[in-house]
């Protein structure tokens, strides 16, 4: 009988003009194939023969007569040849057979069928799940030639991906074994196998084979068995099956295994040279009866006339009519879906199907592809396809590509930039990029696909280069620009305000090139990498062009403050929006091969910052003044310290400041240290303008409006407005960290190579500016703390007058009381540093009123009074009270005053002592000499416990007078003072006359003297040179001895044993402390006026 499959036909035979014969021939072939299946019919999909038969009637269009017939025909057709397809792809948990705990595992398989059954008994067998059961063995056995896998070494998992064909007699009785060995290299199949001739090879290995039978039913030693297998053919599903099969062991009584193996198993026809070619006839007419079937609702949804919604674009039956044919005829999945996906893309490129059956056909071929390289083949296409296929696949798909060029190319079609998720579905729904990329990477693995690739891409990334500079021309739109040589402020403003719109939209339009992204690498393209590129040359061609002409306006224009400060104003914005640009483009532009030509931006606006520093310095100055303007109410600002609006408003604006110039960040670092040193100078003539205003002020309003006859009280403004000036003070000390001066001093040193002591003057020479505008800050700041402490002073000075005039009869309640209410205002409004400002001046004028107004000369309980009011008031201003430290409480004024009260305390008789105490330590040599001269002293005990004091008055030298040439001196001796020595008589020596230079040699004594008094500083020793007149005796000088001077003399020696003594001869003058106090208190104390009638006459 005749061939159902017409041979002849070709792809071009099965459109319209082929003859009805060939299409009812091909028509009847595909009704064969539901008819005759190969294998178990699979029944997973619920669709009966009749229904499949009718469904393919419908796709060919064929009236019912007409299919009868042809259906008749096909059920009566003679089968052809079948082979079966076998993968043993896998094995897994094998029982392990070496002494290693693995095993050297292959199989040996072939088809096989029995020529003769003979039925045995019934047999118990031992396992519980088997007994009763009928087993049967076979007296012959027929089998196909064998195949053996490669040897898996030391594994209990091997893989092997290894095929082969074998050819099927009879699908009904014919079954597949399959055994599983350990390889042995002592008694090993393997060699057996090896030592057939090739004459006898495939008789010996059917010997073999049956070998294997016998020793897994009888026993017989050969390698160690693992496991077998037996599949009747029947029992594969007609459409192949990929599956895991438990291995089985010898027999019931035999040692059991372990393991599954994994095989693919396909019966299909004999391929013949046209199956592929017949193939896309019949997918040609199924995909277009399925395209027919469909419609496209509102919604842009696929949908089927009589189902609705559409999963997929095949039904069920159209999709197992191709299945069924590609199995039957041996053809991979592979070519099946290239051959669906080149059928689809033409009806797609002419508008016949939607894009998303052309998306499943695609996704279908990349699963296979990729299916196919994880079981190890690395070139899919080549390997898998046969030449037609591939041929197909090429020129369908250049065809489809060259469609898709000519859209790009076309100017209606929606652009790549700007980007928006809008313009970029757009370009997927226009172009079907994305599913053109996923056919590109099906043709990665050929040259012509990559060629493709290469095309395609350079046409991209010519329309996004193009796109991009007609969307920032048409924004910019410098020609009216280009044909001026200087602007008018109008145009500037209009230049300068469209460059920064267009900057700030470019970035803003960078935030979506990673959504284009994902689309443009699928093309190996860049899309940041495309705009980057022509943004940078784009936005670089502008700014040079446009700098030029702002330069040279604000040159011509440099008199006039407004237009300076609009045009510095427009052109920092300008600035700081093409560095943000760089900044975007550095992250998104990150596969450049060069650097970006904006880097060079700071470069070209170099002539621009020195109008930016001078507007920096017009409006700090303009918002200082303002600030105060808005300050007369004195808001506050803070409820635990006192601000007012003024200094918010000032430390904003240098912060403001500072922050546009680190914004700003410069790239040129000498250029920077300029701007940083003048930005510094800004802030610190800025924070002077300011504290000069608030002084002028609070002078001017507060502190020469009281010319003290009325009560001064603390003010909310007057520490407000020191809090203020502290504040903006302390702020300067930021500014080194703020302005980041160490960083920019190091990389200039890095830059230029200098030395650490060139960045230490960098460093002192900006500092310099910081140190001059503290101190002058400081010093209105001491002023106006000294403004408010004298103002207080003046209210205390009267409560300070009644204390000090009536230190016994008065406390200092009032004092303290005036003290408490005005400090504690001083506490709650002003900063602590001032605060202590205040008090530490508080005090001193306190200390100073008591130094100006104490009484001298007063009786002591005067002065024991005021000395516990003294102590109450430092008590009042200490560490823990008022917080006044130590030093500071304790200074020289202090001291001063208690010094005085100390000595206004004693008694008269005290002050003596404490005076001659004072002249015997006060050893200085004087300034005026009137001569020396030499003492001996000493002293030796008496039986009594007292003493006998010897002086030997020894000489003197260089006596002198004033007004007088030559002296005649001589010496009186006492013990002073009287109250120590009472009834002690002052001794005197003779005269030595006319000699200046007098030898005495003379040794006075005094009786029992208290051996106490040898070690109490008031006692002393009086040796005073008189020069002898007519009239009165002239005082030369004087010394006095501290009576711990004398040497102790045993009671057989003289005071010739003891040591000369050498004393420069003084004149005392009333500027003693103890002496002033006892003269006046001589007025109204007997012992103070006889003390000081007494020392009068030596007294100069």
């Amino acid at each position: 009988m005749v061939s159902c499959y017409p041979g002849s036909l070709r792809l071009k035979e099965c459109r319209g003009e082929e003859s009805m014969e060939l299409r009812l021939r091909f028509y009847t072939s595909i009704l064969y194939d539901m008819v005759h299946p190969l294998g178990n019919q699979d029944n997973e999909t619920n669709i009966g023969v009749t229904e499949m038969i009718n469904h393919v009637r419908e796709i060919f269009e064929i009236d019912v007569p007409t299919h009868e017939k042809w259906l008749s025909e096909a059920m009566i057709n003679k089968r052809e040849d079948v082979v079966l397809k076998l993968t043993v792809v896998e094995a897994k948990d094998l029982k392990a057979m070496d002494a290693n705990g693995l095993s050297d595992p292959y199989c040996v398989l072939s088809l096989g069928y029995p020529t003769k059954q003979v039925p045995t008994t019934t047999t118990e067998v031992s396992h519980p799940r088997l007994q009763k059961t009928k087993m049967k063995k076979y007296q012959s056995f027929e089998i196909s030639e064998p195949f053996k896998t490669k040897i898996q070494w030391e594994t209990l998992n091997p893989t092997w991906n290894e095929q082969y064909v074998l050819d099927v007699n009879d699908i009904g009785i014919e079954e597949l074994h399959l055994y599983m060995w350990d390889y042995d290299e002592d008694s090993s199949i393997i060699t057996g196998i090896r030592q057939f001739d090739k004459e006898h090879r495939i008789a010996g290995l059917r010997n073999i084979f049956r070998q294997f039978r016998q020793t897994v039913e009888h026993g017989k030693p050969m390698d160690d068995f693992l496991g077998k297998l037996q599949i009747p053919l029947r029992d594969i599903p007609s459409l192949g099956c990929d599956r895991w099969f438990r291995l089985q062991k010898q027999s019931l009584t035999s040692a059991p295994v372990t393991g599954d193996i994994r095989l693919q198993l396909q019966l299909s026809l004999k391929e013949t040279t046209h199956s592929c070619e017949r193939y896309t006839v019949l997918a040609k007419e199924v995909f277009k009866y399925n395209a027919e079937q469909t419609v496209i609702d509102n919604n842009n949804q696929l949908k089927k006339r009589y189902e609705g919604k559409l999963d997929s674009i095949l039904s069920r039956e159209s999709d197992m009519t191709l299945q069924q044919f590609a199995v039957r005829n041996g053809i991979n999945n592979m070519s099946r879906f290239i051959i669906d996906m080149t059928v689809v893309a033409k009806m797609y490129t002419r508008g016949q199907i939607h894009r998303s059956a052309l998306t499943e056909v695609v996704q279908k071929v990349k699963g296979e592809i990729t299916k196919s390289m994880r079981d190890g083949i690395e070139n899919p296409l080549t390997s898998l396809l046969s030449p037609y296929v591939l041929s197909v696949l090429l020129n369908d798909s250049t065809v489809y590509i060259d469609t898709v060029l000519s859209e790009l190319c076309d100017c209606d079609g929606p652009g790549f930039f700007p980007p928006s998720m809008l313009n970029l579905t757009r370009l997927d729904e226009e172009y079907s990029l994305n599913i053109t990329s996923e056919l590109l990477s099906i043709l990665h693995h050929t040259d012509h696909g990559k060629e493709l690739k290469e095309k395609l891409s350079g046409q991209i990334r010519q329309q996004i280069e193009a796109d991009t500079m007609t969307w920032i021309s048409e924004r910019v739109n410098h020609q009216t620009m280009a044909k001026k040589t200087l602007l008018k402020p109008s145009e500037m403003t209009e230049v300068l305000e469209r460059s920064r719109e267009t900057i700030d939209l470019l970035v803003s339009m960078l935030d979506m090139a990673p959504k284009y992204e994902v689309l443009c690498q699928r093309f190996d393209l860049s899309y940041s990498a495309v705009i980057g590129q022509t943004i940078d040359n784009a936005v670089s061609k502008v700014i040079q062009d446009f700098l030029p002409k702002l330069h040279q306006y604000q040159l011509h224009y440099q008199e006039y403050g407004v237009n300076i400060l609009h045009s510095s104003k427009q052109s920092l914005v300008v600035y700081f929006a093409v560095k943000k640009l760089v900044q975007v483009l550095e992250k998104v532009y990150t596969e450049r091969d060069k650097p970006l030509q904006l880097y060079e931006y700071s470069t070209w606006f170099q002539n621009t910052v020195i109008f930016w520093l001078q507007t920096f310095k017009d409006e700090c100055d303009n918002r200082v003044l303002k600030a105060l303007e808005m300050d007369p109410k004195t808001t506050v600002m803070d409820s635990s310290v006192n601000f007012s609006t003024s200094s918010v408003d000032v430390l904003c604006c240098f912060s403001q400041i500072i922050k546009e110039w680190n914004d700003i960040d410069y790239g040129i670092m000498e250029c920077c240290l300029i701007g940083v040193t003048k930005v510094t100078e800004i802030i610190c003539d800025g924070a002077r303008l300011y504290t000069d205003n608030i002084q002028t002020h609070l002078q001017r309003e507060i502190f020469h409006n009281n010319n003290g006859t009325q009560s001064f009280a603390i003010k909310d403004k007057i520490c407000i407005s020191l809090n203020n000036i502290e504040r903006v003070r302390q702020y300067l000390h930021t500014l080194p960290e703020l302005l980041q001066w160490q960083f920019i001093i190091n990389k200039i040193a890095a830059q230029t190579g200098d030395s650490g002591s060139n960045k230490d003057q960098i460093y002192k020479s900006l500092q310099r500016h910081i140190k001059i505008a503290n101190s002058d800050i400081q010093q209105r700041i001491k002023i106006l703390v000294g403004n408010v402490a004298d103002k207080l002073s003046l209210q205390m000075e009267k409560s300070m007058a009644c204390l000090l005039e009536k230190a016994g009869d008065m406390n200092v309640d009032p004092l303290m009381e005036y003290l408490d209410i005005n400090l504690e205002s001083l506490y709650k409004q002003l900063m602590e540093s001032l605060y202590d400002r205040v008090v530490a001046e508080l005090w001193n004028s306190i200390l100073k009123t008591i130094i100006g107004k104490m009484k001298s000369g007063a009786m002591p309980e005067y002065y024991k009074h005021l000395d516990e009011h003294l102590s109450t008031l430092e008590s009042y201003f200490g560490e823990e009270n008022l917080g006044l430290p130590d030093a500071e409480v304790k200074q020289y004024h202090y001291h001063n005053i208690k010094n005085c009260i100390t000595l206004n305390s004693l008694t008269s008789l005290d002050l003596i002592g404490r005076y001659y105490e004072n002249m015997a330590t006060n050893v200085h040599t004087p300034m005026v000499g009137y001569g020396q001269i030499f003492i001996k002293m000493g002293c030796a005990k008496q039986p009594n416990g007292n003493v006998t004091l010897s002086v030997k008055v020894v000489k003197a030298n260089e006596l002198r007078l004033d007004k007088c040439d030559v002296c005649s001196p001589y010496v009186v001796i006492s013990l002073c003072p009287e109250s120590t020595f009472p009834g002690s008589k002052a001794i005197r020596t003779e005269v030595k006359s006319k000699n200046n230079n007098p030898l005495f040699n003379e040794v006075f004594k005094f009786q029992d003297v208290s051996a106490n008094t040898l070690t109490d500083k008031g006692g002393v020793l009086s040796i005073t040179v008189f020069n002898q007149k007519l009239l009165s005796d002239q005082t030369i000088g004087e010394i006095f001895m501290p009576m711990s001077c004398a040497t102790e003399i045993p009671s057989v020696r003289t005071v010739e044993v003891c040591p000369c003594i050498t004393f420069s001869l003084k004149r005392q003058v009333d500027d003693q402390e103890c002496y002033q106090i006892l003269k006046q208190r001589s007025k109204w104390d007997k012992i103070a006026k006889t003390f000081i009638g007494k020392r009068q006459v030596y007294i100069m």
